[in-house]
């Protein structure tokens, strides 16, 4: 299982990386859900089109559906 979230890890952090992503481990030492946050910090009027700094999801498929939405709106304002 590590072996395919490592994998994951380095597909998601070559494919956007204007983010840093993460897997979040419990204090338990399970795992968490996925996390990505804007290497650059958003400005108002960025904010305002819809854009996040940071993004949660439980999981890898639905944090890359959010961070193609992401793209979707950044690329939409040309930002």
């Amino acid at each position: 299982m590590a072996l395919l979230v490592d994998q994951q890890l380095a597909v998601l952090r070559q494919t956007y990386p204007a983010s840093q992503i993460r897997r979040i481990i419990r204090p338990d030492g399970s795992p968490g859900g996925w996390w990505a946050t804007r290497n650059a910090k958003l400005p108002p009027a960025q904010r305002a089109t819809g854009l996040f700094p940071s993004i949660a999801r439980r999981d890898a498929v639905a944090l890359v559906m959010k961070l193609v939405v992401q793209d979707e709106i950044a690329h939409r304002f040309r930002m």
